[in-house]
């Protein structure tokens, strides 16, 4: 039988958080076997359970062990989609329509970890060395890796990069970046949680995913993923910074440790190293763990931690970034409400090196679409941050020697509101007026230069 592995739910797996979080209960690796299977029952429940167990028995099986589930379900599943050209990842090409599958159910940096892991084991460089070396190069603006295609490597080159005629500025950052902005501003983005907790839809979109998902208890958890992270490194580091009866005296304590932690700085590095992107030291991390779990493969303390902390991720990507379950304007929107996005996307550039790619090289022209302001002074600020944005982006293309000399055409992208007073007479009167406002100020920053209106 040809069945996708289940690993691919593993930051997904509701039930193993619930009993972690809720209950203060360890997961076994027969609880992660049985939930997998079931996550996996869902997209289908006419099919008998019988198919779901084979299912289950080739995912698991060469997996005895709690950290088998990373240093072999999760390289097993890297290795489907991903391949290595001397030191470069990229997705394998006929896998690539699958792969944009993958990415709602799991972070694109942790596969990229564990490729780099067995193809360039760590240890024999030092951590500085290793970073710059292997993981920069193919996540340093982000960690989506694309298939290599002759023939669209020759387009690109050809045309100085590619043409994308319809990106919506705001919800463009990647999961990968913006987990790390949680990680390192768990309270600001609280606060941005708690602007829109009162939202029907956005208590929706919480229900929908979590019954006991709220922004209070998603604060409690990014404050455990920092615990949980300085305390795998502190076991394998060997600092010891606390000592626990067994697991179940951990997660019982967790919570009220959490508030002792007071950053997020990697043990793994020097203190006062301040080189590296937080995403680069984030993928370090996940290659020492695999380093450990690989050389002590019946420590399951250090296994359950890690596999509490990544489904803390998972809870986030599920925030922001729409479920394959999910269909329609209304669940889509729903992401643009919750809020989890707006301290990081406060400025724009990292949008841009993001689309640019890894090597600045991918953009042609990018017609970006951006919401009105009310006001011409809102109108002005914004579209000032986005050219200032664009022009950080091409002064870096140019000191790199590229000649793509990309351009940016913005275009005005009206939001759908709901009505409050659904008379079609009132509805179109309103409407039109509410346009022809905001097209009148468009065009005040038209006049200055400060914008090109493609569509309206």
């Amino acid at each position: 039988m040809i069945t996708d592995s289940y690993i691919k739910y593993l930051l997904v797996d509701e039930e193993s958080l619930k009993r972690y979080f809720v209950d203060n209960e360890y997961v076994s690796l027969d609880d992660i076997k049985r939930s997998l299977m079931l996550e996996e029952r869902r997209n289908n429940i006419h099919i008998p359970d019988h198919h779901y167990r084979l299912g289950q028995e080739k995912t698991f099986e060469t997996i005895t062990l709690l950290s088998d589930i990373f240093t072999q379900g999760v390289r097993k599943l890297s290795e489907e989609y991903l391949e290595c050209k001397k030191e470069e990842i990229f997705v394998i090409t006929s896998k690539q329509t699958e792969w944009q599958l993958l990415l709602p159910y799991i972070s694109p940096s942790l596969l990229i970890a564990i490729k780099l892991y067995y193809e360039f084991p760590a240890g024999l460089e030092s951590p500085e060395q290793y970073i710059s070396r292997y993981i920069i190069p193919n996540i340093r603006y982000t960690s989506l890796p694309s298939p290599h295609i002759p023939q669209m490597e020759e387009m690109r080159k050809r045309n100085h990069g590619f043409y994308d005629l319809h990106i919506h500025l705001n919800g463009t950052l990647e999961t990968d970046i913006v987990w790390q902005d949680i990680l390192r501003h768990p309270k600001e983005v609280y606060r941005e949680l708690q602007l829109m907790a009162n939202n029907e839809k956005v208590k929706e979109h919480f229900a929908q995913l979590s019954p006991f998902l709220s922004p209070l208890n998603f604060y409690k958890l990014i404050n455990i993923a920092r615990t949980l992270r300085y305390s795998i490194q502190s076991k394998i580091t060997g600092v010891n910074l606390y000592q626990w009866l067994d697991f179940k005296d951990f997660l019982i304590s967790v919570e009220s440790l959490s508030g002792n932690i007071e950053s997020v700085d990697n043990l793994f590095l020097d203190l006062d190293e301040t080189s590296f992107d937080s995403r680069y030291i984030e993928v370090y991390f996940y290659i020492r763990v695999f380093d450990y779990m690989f050389s002590n493969p019946e420590d399951d303390f250090v296994a359950s931690l890690f596999h509490y902390y990544l489904l803390i991720l998972g809870q986030v990507n599920k925030l922001l970034v729409q479920q394959s379950k999910n269909f329609g304007f209304e669940e889509f929107q729903k992401h643009t409400l919750n809020g989890l996005r707006e301290y990081s996307e406060r400025f724009f550039y990292r949008r841009f090196f993001q689309l640019a790619g890894n090597c600045l090289n991918n953009i042609s022209l990018l017609e970006g679409r951006f919401s009105p302001k009310d006001t011409l002074t809102q109108n002005q600020l914004i579209i000032d941050r986005i050219i200032s944005a664009w022009e950080k982006l091409s002064t870096q293309q140019r000191e790199l020697g590229l000649c793509n000399n990309s351009k940016l055409k913005l275009t005005a992208h009206f939001i759908k509101k709901k009505d409050a007073l659904p008379n079609p007479f009132i509805r179109h009167y309103k409407l039109r007026k509410e346009i022809e406002h905001k097209v009148e100020i468009l065009k005040e920053l038209k006049k200055g230069g400060k914008l090109t209106i493609q569509s309206i």
